[in-house]
């Protein structure tokens, strides 16, 4: 494990090293604080729902580089976040990434390259404790003052740095929290009566997607995407096929205020149960935000609603996160 960690830390150092090398023209930086507090009354998202009020904590970082040495605009980010659950463990996680776009055709269509690297550490769930990496490309497409359309493949590799336990029940985790890839673990709660052996765990994630993005007016605009993900595991029964589709809607009724309202659906067909059950878990959720500008403060509130009916009982699920805060940008 130690190994392998170390092969991610040196790629994240390897990606900011060549943005530097890059770099030999004019730069935009871009740098923001949130801070938030809410509750959600399903942390573990298993069927017996345990809740706790959270503090969050996130500061990002983004520097836009205009190099000379390619014709193309080379970003990279750094995006760090906290959650301070106030009944239980904490979590935190540490992205840096880099992109290449080329844009061509006066801007009109813009191909990339991407990369990045998570490091993930959960104190309430320690099997969910991860390191990836994910490279992928992607293409956007301006096809009217109004309309642009847009396509994304991502390779990615999760690396969970504590052996889980294999159950006779069910297994550990799903595919409905995390990267949109997206896919990342459940918390789910054990039952050591039915615990056997343990394993390390190792993941390859492959996911394809298409986008667009509408302006109705220059105040309302729409998005839609849809996405197919497919999930090979080290540990059989947590590998899956899955489809999803968001859609959100933004009205940004005048210069203070903007609302927005979002839902996705996904469906996941799992390879194998440990008993040798189909097993097909469908997500649905649906959230509505609303924030406030002022200077450089953005105050928002947000709740979320989000169901799971799985075939396997134990693993369906509800849960509500209601959350307010700031925003900071300088």
């Amino acid at each position: 494990m130690e190994r392998q960690f170390g092969k991610i830390t040196g790629c994240s150092l390897l990606l900011v090293s060549l943005s530097f090398i890059l770099i030999t023209g004019a730069a935009a930086s871009d740098m923001s604080v949130e801070l938030a507090a809410g509750y959600d009354d399903n942390v573990s998202l298993s069927s017996t729902a345990e809740g706790s009020a959270f503090g969050s904590y996130q500061i990002k970082f983004y520097h836009q580089f205009l190099p000379d040495l390619l014709s193309a605009d080379c970003d990279i980010f750094i995006d760090g976040s906290y959650q301070d659950y106030f009944s239980m463990g904490d979590n935190y996680e540490l992205r840096p990434g880099i992109s290449l776009t080329f844009p061509l055709s006066n801007g009109r269509l813009v191909p990339g390259i991407m990369a990045e690297v998570l490091i993930y550490r959960d104190d309430f769930i320690k099997e969910d404790d991860r390191d990836e990496i994910m490279a992928g490309v992607q293409l956007e497409w301006l096809t009217t003052a109004r309309v642009s359309l847009g396509f994304h493949h991502i390779w990615a590799w999760l690396d969970y740095t504590e052996p889980v336990i294999l159950q006779t029940v069910r297994p550990s985790s799903g595919p409905g929290k995390g990267r949109g890839m997206p896919g990342g673990p459940h918390h789910q709660e054990h039952d050591d009566t039915h615990q056997h052996t343990s394993s390390s765990r190792d993941d390859h994630l492959r996911s394809t997607g298409i986008q667009g993005m509408l302006f109705f007016t220059p105040e309302i605009q729409g998005h839609i995407s849809l996405e197919y993900n497919r999930l090979d595991s080290s540990i059989e029964t947590e590998s899956y096929r899955q489809n999803s589709g968001i859609l959100s809607l933004l009205w940004a009724p005048g210069d203070l205020w903007e609302i927005s309202a979002t839902t996705f659906w996904k469906r996941a067909k799992y390879d194998q149960d440990i008993e040798n059950t189909d097993r097909t878990d469908t997500i649905c959720n649906a959230g509505l935000g609303i924030s406030c500008f002022i200077d450089k403060f953005e105050f928002f509130f947000h709740v979320g609603r989000t169901e799971n009916d799985s075939s396997l009982d134990i693993e369906s699920y509800c849960q509500t996160v209601t959350q307010c805060g700031l925003i900071f940008s300088f």
